[in-house]
């Protein structure tokens, strides 16, 4: 699939953490760490492949604010909305228990 088609389909989502802005920027090597373990974490959430998971963003808040990317793929019929979907009904849920 062409990656103008790719960011055409793609659904952006927005995640709100309690971790330390500043601790994790200033260290290339802990946001490299975090980038990765992250990027696994929501791919294991949804049950996907990583490559359709995109981190483009972080966000100073009380905490911080990840924002990405999900991508479409043709080996699995869940739409990056649908997928999206999940992911935010995990959010809530998890939100709720506290």
């Amino acid at each position: 699939m062409p990656l103008e088609a790719m960011l055409a389909q793609a659904v952006g989502v927005s995640i709100a953490l309690d971790e330390d802005y500043d601790s994790l920027v200033t260290s290339p090597e802990r946001l490299q760490n975090f980038n990765v373990t992250f990027r696994q974490d929501v791919a294991n959430a949804i049950r996907a492949n990583p490559s359709r998971v995109q981190l483009v963003g972080l966000q100073r808040s009380t905490g911080i604010v990840v924002d990405l990317n999900i991508f479409p793929d043709y080996d699995d019929e869940r739409s990056p909305q649908r997928l999206a979907a999940e992911l935010a009904g995990m959010y809530v849920c998890y939100i709720m228990r506290i």
